[in-house]
């Protein structure tokens, strides 16, 4: 599986518990990006379960993995994005 890079910050979610953010991928698909508050723990399980639930045939909706550069977040003036978080290498 790919890394998606996210090119574009386009809101932040008015639902859900963690708050995601509406991105938009290098693929030009739109995805629910959880931030670093959501907490690494929330987001292990997640993927863990996502991928168990496909293995299993269960009808689950499509994800990946995105990574958000450094660069669009010191770009991006109009949201406050310090809890979307960076990928460091």
């Amino acid at each position: 599986m790919t890394t998606v890079q996210i090119i574009e910050v386009i809101r932040r979610s008015e639902q859900g518990i963690t708050l995601p953010y509406i991105c938009r991928g290098d693929n030009n698909k739109v995805y629910f990006v959880k931030g670093i508050g959501a907490g690494r723990r929330s987001q292990i399980c997640e993927w863990i379960a996502g991928n168990l639930g496909l293995a299993l045939g269960l009808p689950i909706a499509p994800f990946d993995i995105v990574e958000v550069p450094e660069e669009l977040m010191e770009l991006n003036f109009t949201l406050n994005l310090a809890d979307l978080g960076v990928c460091r290498t």
